[in-house]
């Protein structure tokens, strides 16, 4: 869906005139992708609002440029590289069950070494200790 809502803004900011019926079809996927977005991420995360904000005010905001296409290509990797960090914060977080994620992001506020951070296999192995 994000790779879509990427490729659904570049047809948009690469019609020339904005109020062509064109430009409006364009606008209005683009919007579908925004409000898919809404659903699947969760605002209360700071990544998440801050990337629902970059990909709301995307259509309006270069709705009137005239270089909106160079403008955008310079924003582009900035929304990319957003979307990249919210993915990987949701695999992380699928993979290593919500308690551990929650404990690691617990951790990573708190600035401890990496090293110190549990993954399930240093649970099992350290449950598996403490067993025998």
């Amino acid at each position: 869906m994000l790779s879509k809502y990427l490729t659904h803004a570049e047809i948009f900011i690469d019609v020339p005139d904005k109020k062509s019926k064109e430009a409006y079809k364009a606008k209005i996927a683009l919007l579908e992708y925004v409000h898919q977005a809404k659903l699947y991420l969760n605002e209360g995360e700071s990544k998440s609002r801050d990337l629902l904000k970059l990909m709301q005010e995307l259509p309006n905001k270069y709705s009137k440029e005239e270089h909106a296409t160079r403008e955008y290509q310079t924003e582009k990797p900035k929304i990319s590289s957003l979307m990249q960090d919210v993915l990987k914060e949701e695999w992380n977080r699928v993979r290593d069950g919500e308690i551990l994620w929650s404990i690691n992001n617990f951790f990573k506020m708190i600035r401890l070494p990496k090293w110190l951070y549990i993954s399930r296999i240093r649970l099992f192995w350290t449950c598996v200790l403490l067993i025998v």
